[in-house]
């Protein structure tokens, strides 16, 4: 079964949605605070790969629909 590759256009789609350049966190003293900062980004790039494959999933979602419709489009006119 062939697979399909999506890999380069998922990574364009993550970039869309993360906000930048990572925090500098060798600079900082405070291991509180870089500890938190740390958690903070972890969330970030996750919340960025969730949006990405939620909007991919869309457009899969709408395109299967399409196919659908028009393929139920076709088998009703050729009823008629």
């Amino acid at each position: 079964m062939d697979t399909l590759d999506f890999s380069d256009e998922f990574e364009v789609t993550v970039n869309k949605y993360q906000r930048g350049e990572a925090a500098n966190l060798e600079a900082l003293k405070d291991k509180k605070l870089k500890g938190q900062l740390a958690d903070r980004e972890e969330l970030y790039k996750k919340s960025a790969n969730a949006a990405a494959k939620a909007e991919k999933a869309v457009e899969l979602t709408v395109k299967m629909l399409l196919v659908n419709d028009m393929g139920l489009f076709g088998f009703l006119n050729g009823l008629l």
